[in-house]
């Protein structure tokens, strides 16, 4: 935690920070109307958040320098000022506050601006509820000094951090916090790129089945609208300023929310006070609504919170890869194309793998997920640079299988970037049924559902990877430990009690075949040869070492065993042995755990090996 810096320590600049202006750089306020504020002191307030109801409209943000001016700049001001940088040094602050409690949600903005022409300086200040326009100040002109003075006093006031302190620093309570940006080239030109890359369709020396995958998956607006859909306030924080650090923030106070969440005794005033934390560290926009509906108090509002986070830390990534400026912007649907480092090639219709792939996609489409039916797009062969490397010292251990995969729209330019990933140790471990790792299922429609598709964006993107899974530890109910995995030993015996009862299983049917007639046992005996049958099929996919005395670690991945399954006996095995459970799913009425569906889980990136991916869209059905 960062320790709080007093204003009286030596510095002449803080002590600076007590004294008024002068009467030359006397203060002009700008109210929500346009007009002078004659009753205001030099000092501000927030005012009640409540009370200023004027619906915040968008209006063109103008850049000059590193940072974009405030949109509510008068425009005399906008056409003659700039964010004043000196330096590494940009004065300009974008700070969140919400108290459950108190059904606060308010922003606060300080700009500190110097004109264009040089000598002239002033200070501009917003402030009101999350999604109004609220209330606006200019104070100045000052001198340089004398605005960063105002414009770090103010900053203080607010956040009682000090502005050379506030990187890396927590939050106060009852204060505002301070929402880092980054003030690298994401404001550049953005809507530019994004509109060249939709209209190059046409133009670019991508095969076009492609270029419309890579258009669709890198668009920034659909990005926006959709983490919009699900409260993200974009205004406040714009996705092309997110920061590494704000990410692992909003994780952490997602963690802590946790522990309380699970603790014995639930502490409503912490939740309150933790919720309050987390939108203030990730903006929410609840336009005038009570905030205690809003409160993060169980684990299905931590789990959506925590998919949210996930997915700015996925277009954290992919802004970062679209505004490169290092690539070709000739055909920038083409240089998306190789920052993704994959090789795409589209699979044709009466192709033999596509048959293969759409009959497993429409016999693993479940009975319980009878909402929408989904039509292919299109397939893709994809093949990551560097992954089958990777992935060769597992190809060995067995068990490998070819299994669905799905995520937000908004994910897929950083995961074909970057491969799939691992959740940071930031981020709350009961947030994941089986621990951190990344999860996989046999079934279309499980997978599906992660896709998030709605009415307004019926476009989904799942993949198809061979996953190493080697021994699992197979579990029928959750267990947030379960990526520390037991060890082989464990395991070996386990497989053994397998093979003992698969023995034994031969012995009652080679028992019964020779002292019992078929009219009084016909339906036992076929019982038993079909949970025989089973068993055989079992011992394959599990690869049952006959030996015990197996002491290395052998176990590479989680199980979640669920009620239905696809048919094991229709799976596909390919040459090399990889196995695609494609068959129609049965229920096993011997399980009885909590899942419905199987969930495979890895621990170790190095176990996936990207094979296909889909482009589907879903038509949901309408509802009488």
């Amino acid at each position: 935690m960062t320790q709080f810096v007093p204003y009286s320590f030596a510095s002449p600049r803080v002590r600076r920070l007590h004294t008024a202006p002068s009467n030359a750089a006397a203060a002009a306020a700008v109210t929500d109307g346009g007009d002078q504020d004659k009753t205001k002191s030099a000092k501000d307030d927030d005012g009640d958040d409540k009370v200023q109801c004027k619906k915040e409209k968008i209006v063109t943000a103008t850049k000059k320098g590193a940072a974009v001016l405030d949109q509510y700049i008068p425009d005399n001001i906008k056409t003659a000022y700039h964010v004043l940088q000196v330096g590494d040094e940009i004065y300009d602050a974008t700070m969140n506050q919400t108290n459950v409690g108190g059904n606060n949600n308010k922003f606060y903005i300080i700009q500190a601006l110097e004109s264009d022409a040089g000598g002239n300086f002033m200070v501009y200040s917003r402030w009101g509820r999350v999604g109004t326009r609220g209330k606006g100040k200019l104070q100045g002109p000052f001198s340089r000094e004398q605005a960063i003075d105002e414009f770090e006093r103010k900053f203080h006031d607010k956040t009682d951090i000090h502005w050379s302190y506030r990187k890396g620093s927590h939050c106060y309570a009852h204060k505002y916090t301070w929402l880092e940006m980054d003030y690298g080239e994401a404001d550049k030109e953005s809507n530019k790129k994004t509109s060249s890359i939709t209209n190059q369709l046409e133009e670019t020396k991508l095969e076009t089945r492609t270029a419309s995958f890579i258009s669709l998956i890198c668009d920034i607006s659909m990005m926006k609208q959709q983490m919009v859909e699900i409260g993200y306030n974009a205004d406040k924080l714009p996705l092309g300023k997110l920061s590494k650090s704000t990410i692992l923030k909003g994780y952490d106070v997602l963690k802590r929310i946790s522990n309380v969440i699970s603790g014995a005794d639930t502490d409503r005033t912490q939740l309150e006070q933790l919720t309050g934390e987390f939108y203030s560290v990730i903006p929410h926009d609840f336009s005038f609504k009570k905030m205690s509906e809003f409160i993060i108090d169980t684990p299905q509002k931590l789990k959506a919170k925590l998919e949210m986070v996930e997915a700015l830390s996925e277009i954290e990534i992919a802004i970062k890869l679209l505004e490169d400026d290092s690539s070709d912007q000739d055909d920038p649907l083409y240089a998306r194309y190789k920052q993704f480092c994959c090789d795409f090639t589209p699979l044709e219709v009466d192709s033999e793998e596509y048959s293969m792939i759409k009959t497993y996609l429409t016999n693993t489409h479940g009975k319980t997920y009878t909402g929408y039916t989904v039509d292919i797009v299109q397939i893709f062969k994809v093949s990551r640079l560097g992954e089958m490397e990777r992935f060769q010292k597992f190809a060995s251990a067995g068990n490998r299988m070819l299994l669905w995969h799905g995520s937000r729209l908004t994910n897929w330019a950083g995961i074909l970037s970057q491969g799939l990933r691992i959740a940071p140790p930031e981020a709350p471990i009961s947030g994941f049924m089986f621990g951190k790792g990344v999860y996989f299922a046999d079934m279309f429609s499980k997978s599906a559902n992660y896709c998030c598709a709605s009415e307004a964006c019926k476009s989904g993107v799942l993949l198809l990877c061979e996953v190493a899974l080697g021994d699992m530890n197979e579990l029928l109910y959750g267990d947030f430990g379960a990526d520390n995995l037991p060890n082989g030993k464990t395991q070996t015996r386990k497989l053994n009690q397998v093979l003992r009862k698969y023995l034994t299983a031969i012995s009652q049917v080679n028992h019964e075949n020779e002292n019992t007639s078929c009219n009084s046992s016909c339906w036992t005996t076929e019982h038993n040869r079909r949970q025989l049958e089973r068993m055989k099929i079992n011992m394959r996919f599990y690869q049952i070492q006959y030996h015990s005395e197996i002491t290395k670690s052998t176990i590479q991945g989680t199980k979640g065993v669920g009620q239905t399954e696809p048919n094991i006996a229709e799976s596909k095995i390919t040459d090399d042995g990889m196995v695609i459970p494609l068959g129609k799913p049965e229920k096993v009425p011997s399980r009885r755990g909590s899942l419905m569906y199987n969930e495979y889980i890895v621990y170790n990136v190095d176990q996936i090996r990207m094979r296909y991916i889909l482009n589907v869209t879903f038509n949901f059905q309408r509802r009488g």
